[in-house]
């Protein structure tokens, strides 16, 4: 089997295919390929409908599943065309062939593989990520000797939660003091229930913890669901499958773009795409580093095939949770909030808190240029367009003389001040 993976094997996604957005009302074109019937991109869910059951109702052209509680990946149809005495690995592979379609359609993913999303939103994206992998890796934790993922289960190579944890306080320290202040935790809404993050919560984050998008609710708790009993743990091995493999395949390019974007220097920042401590390159991955990651690659698909063995029932039953993973990452890419959508601005001095506005990217003069080049260029036509003003003599005085008469005011209030308290308290 060839180390490497197919743009449709896992979230590895094009940047030629992204030229359509959510929201696109031009229909979608049927695709050479044997999955869904019929064979078009499921609809977009609105972000306030995201539930199984939606999601279940949408990938199997059945509307009425949507308001169907008893609805379960059971009630997916197979991708046709799939020989079940074939490794899982393969199976999963050729089965969920197209479900990474609607990823492909993302505005937000359009804008984190071009490099324009802002900090701000990027360190959002991150932390959408430590919980979906903070509550995968823990479920996984506790079925580690379970015999169909065992043979997989390597948290020291694979653990994505403290990479991200990781980036995530670095790159904190890179946004503006005002837009990083951490919150008091204590006296927030957090529910108890809720894992408490190892980075501090400022307030564009805390959100994702206090009251968390659907899209986030339903893939935590769907996980959460998995991880209930040893008969549906096996269900794990489908989502450890579209993240890990995904993060191996199209994450490592992700990764470099994102480096380049945001001007990260050396290991800072990318934690969270790097399964292999040697895999410091510059720009493009180095030959090795993509050797490396294709044998991780391999050694993830044999552990697989081990686990599953023989059993086309648990086979068939994987290809569907897989579906149904690749289908909950992608209304994930719907929390990402493209540079045009968003309200936030773009991280221009982390000292300064000097910021440039999200429309600054519609700029002709910018098209093509990455996200750290244009923070550069704005810097620059601020100093030229509007060069800081000296103060007249005429402020240089009556800041001097107010900073004279508050000066003299605390020496009389130090000096004075426990004379009058004496007199008004009395001898004690």
């Amino acid at each position: 089997m060839s180390s490497t993976l197919t743009s449709s094997s896992q979230l590895n996604l094009s940047i030629p295919a992204l030229s359509r957005v959510a929201g696109d009302s031009t229909p979608s074109t049927p695709l050479d390929s044997p999955s869904f019937k019929p064979n078009t991109p499921p609809p977009f869910l609105p972000a306030a409908e995201v539930s199984i059951p939606a999601i279940i109702a949408a990938l199997s052209g059945v509307p009425s599943l949507k308001d169907d509680p008893t609805v379960t990946v059971d009630d997916l149809e197979l991708p046709e065309d799939l020989d079940f005495a074939s490794p899982v690995s393969v199976l999963l592979r050729e089965g969920t062939r197209r479900a990474h379609v609607q990823a492909e359609h993302s505005a937000g993913a359009a804008a984190l593989l071009s490099g324009r999303l802002e900090l701000e939103d990027y360190v959002r994206w991150m932390a959408v990520l430590w919980r979906v992998y903070d509550s995968l890796e823990l479920a996984l934790a506790e079925y580690s000797t379970h015999p169909v993922l065992a043979a997989f289960y390597d948290p020291s190579l694979l653990s994505r939660a403290n990479p991200i944890a990781k980036d995530i306080l670095y790159l904190l320290t890179i946004l503006p003091p005002f837009a990083s202040k951490d919150v008091d935790l204590s006296s927030s809404s957090i529910p108890s229930a809720e894992p408490f993050p190892p980075f501090p919560l400022p307030p564009f984050l805390l959100d994702l913890w206090t009251s968390p998008p659907p899209a986030l609710t339903t893939y935590l708790s769907h996980i959460k669901s998995l991880s209930s009993s040893s008969s549906t743990a096996p269900g794990l091995l489908a989502h450890a499958y579209v993240r890990y493999l995904g993060d191996l395949s199209g994450g490592q390019v992700i990764g470099a773009r994102i480096k380049r974007a945001y001007g990260l220097e050396g290991q800072d920042g990318t934690a969270f795409y790097r399964f292999d401590e040697g895999s410091a390159g510059q720009g493009e991955i180095k030959a090795e580093t993509k050797k490396r990651m294709g044998e991780i690659k391999d050694w993830f698909r044999r552990g697989m095939d081990e686990g599953v063995g023989e059993d086309k029932a648990l086979k068939a039953r994987l290809v569907k949770e897989a579906n149904l993973a690749f289908a909950l990452n992608t209304h994930l890419f719907s929390l990402i909030r493209p540079p045009s959508d968003s309200s936030a601005l773009v991280t221009l001095d982390s000292t300064s808190g000097s910021l440039v506005a999200a429309d600054v990217f519609k700029r002709p003069e910018y098209a093509g240029l990455r996200y750290f080049e244009i923070r550069e260029l704005e810097r620059q036509r601020k100093l030229r367009d509007e060069p800081v003003v000296p103060n007249t003599w005429r402020e240089r005085i009556e800041r001097f003389l107010f900073f004279v008469l508050a000066a003299g005011f605390g020496l009389l209030v130090s000096r004075y001040a426990p004379v009058i308290v004496q007199k008004v308290m009395g001898p004690q």
